[in-house]
């Protein structure tokens, strides 16, 4: 079985307005169906994914109640992300 090395992405989910992390949030990769994670207290993540090929870049889709959804794109092993989300109009 080939196994193709891991990489982490660290990073944390806020709130655009307040700057507050944004506990269980949702974080998943667009291009790697399965990688997925969940923000933990204060917004903070780790998410782990496959290894791309050098220079490839991620798609990140965030996603929290209460907040729009976000994609941010991603290079690997190079950045930390930190995700603001926007809350979602009150009506």
């Amino acid at each position: 079985m080939n196994r193709q090395a891991a990489v982490s992405i660290p990073g944390r989910v806020t709130d655009i307005q307040t700057k507050k992390g944004i506990e269980k949030a949702r974080i998943s990769v667009t291009e790697q169906p399965g990688a997925s994670t969940s923000s933990k207290a204060f917004g903070e993540f780790e998410l782990k994914v496959v290894r791309p090929a050098a220079g490839t870049k991620l798609t990140l889709y965030v996603e929290a109640p209460g907040y729009v959804p976000k994609e941010q794109i991603v290079q690997p092993a190079l950045e930390r992300v930190d995700v603001e989300l926007e809350p979602l109009p009150t009506r």
